[in-house]
């Protein structure tokens, strides 16, 4: 732990260590979503789950500090003011500073074209709005879990 102590940051690092369905680690996510709500719903579900949400509603804050410090994923939705999400996706994965982190995709249209553009972009995977506690947080371990064994 780095002084002064985030005393936020140290609750959810000691849920993802302490209980067994989490991570078993400390974990941050950049989520990206213009629905402030949502982002709240992400952030407390996440928690629960021992990872640290940094949350962003604006496209251009989100991309600044990705590129200040890489996160352990980064959740994005498709639907976003001024840029496609997938768009954003590729432009991420072309860039050599963030090719390597894992994306997933929160959308209310998964739609065929979106997942073989998803493929092809080797995104993590979807999780299709409105979603449930459960299935976010183990889509989330799952995919950091994977991504760890890969590095």
């Amino acid at each position: 732990l780095v002084k002064p102590v985030d005393h936020e940051r140290m609750r959810v690092m000691f849920k993802a260590l302490l209980y067994p369905h989490n991570l078993g680690r400390a974990a941050e996510v950049v989520a990206l979503d213009d629905d402030q709500g949502t982002l709240r719903l992400i952030d407390s579900i996440l928690a629960k789950r021992g990872i640290f949400v940094a949350s962003y509603h604006d496209t251009a804050e989100a991309v600044a500090r990705i590129r200040k410090k890489a996160p352990d994923l980064f959740l994005t939705d498709l639907g976003l003011p001024g840029i496609d999400g997938m768009e954003l996706c590729r432009r991420f994965r072309s860039d050599a500073d963030t090719h390597g982190v894992p994306i997933l995709i929160l959308t209310a249209s998964p739609t065929r074209e979106n997942v073989l553009k998803a493929i092809a972009l080797g995104i993590g995977g979807f999780v299709a709005k409105p979603f449930n506690a459960k299935e976010l947080g183990d889509k989330v371990i799952q995919t950091l879990k994977l991504s760890t064994r890969r590095t």
